[in-house]
């Protein structure tokens, strides 16, 4: 059974970083509550608070610093391909840089089992700065070591990067745009339909395996119920 009030959809007055879009409580019928070895059961109920992050401390924070700290990265290929240890020098700067600001960023953010819009985003960032690392050993290893000549792979190590330099802002050209036009929040947060339907489908599952093991407990014998020394054994 579930109840939902009317709230007042409005930024959170604490931190002016939140909107609540919705609060309810779930009160559990008595056939999904987990028996005591009593029998005996003890009411349940959920208190749902409905909450988004405004994203825009994030955005400017994070967002635009990892852009312009992975832009940077592309600077690498403008010194020659068979200046390895330069080339190198300047993206694990970056690299290090990159890891000394995630470290920050999970004290800002709190430890979930999912992965957000943001974690993906600095996922992202670290995996192409690898790879960007990965082709300039790659490269190197072409002209310094198995004797290609040098024109041909600074050519095309030149369009390919410059491509990829062009796809990087693009999207973020793109992603911009949808911002300023305040629909940025449809492509990083779920729809409450789609949160609301997962959290049903669990308590669906919770309620089938509580059933379930009432089931299999309560309907047995009494002499057939296992005892607290055979548990005990089994357990060690």
């Amino acid at each position: 059974m579930k109840f939902r009030p009317s709230v007042f959809k409005g930024r959170s007055r604490v931190t002016e970083s939140w909107i609540v879009r919705g609060h309810y409580a779930e009160f559990y019928p008595l056939s999904w509550l987990a028996a005591m070895p009593s029998g005996a059961k003890y009411s349940r109920f959920h208190i749902v608070l409905q909450a988004e992050c405004i994203p825009n401390f994030y955005v400017s924070n994070v967002h635009a610093i990892l852009f312009l700290l992975v832009c940077l990265a592309f600077s690498a290929f403008l010194i020659p391909v068979t200046e390895v240890s330069d080339r190198m020098q300047v993206i694990l700067t970056l690299v290090l840089t990159l890891a000394a600001y995630k470290v920050s960023l999970t004290a800002w953010l709190p430890q979930k089992p999912y992965m957000t819009a943001l974690d993906l985003y600095v996922l992202w960032s670290f995996l192409l700065t690898f790879v960007q690392g990965a082709s300039i050993m790659f490269t190197g290893s072409l002209v310094n070591d198995w004797g290609f000549d040098l024109e041909p792979v600074s050519i095309v190590e030149g369009w390919t990067w410059s491509a990829i330099l062009v796809m990087w802002l693009l999207t973020h050209a793109v992603f911009g745009y949808i911002g300023h036009q305040g629909r940025l929040a449809l492509y990083l947060f779920p729809s409450w339909k789609s949160v609301l339907a997962k959290d049903d489908m669990l308590h669906q599952r919770e309620k089938d395996f509580v059933q379930g093991a009432n089931e299999r407990v309560f309907n047995q014998k009494r002499p057939d119920v296992p005892s607290m020394d055979w548990v005990k054994a089994h357990l060690d």
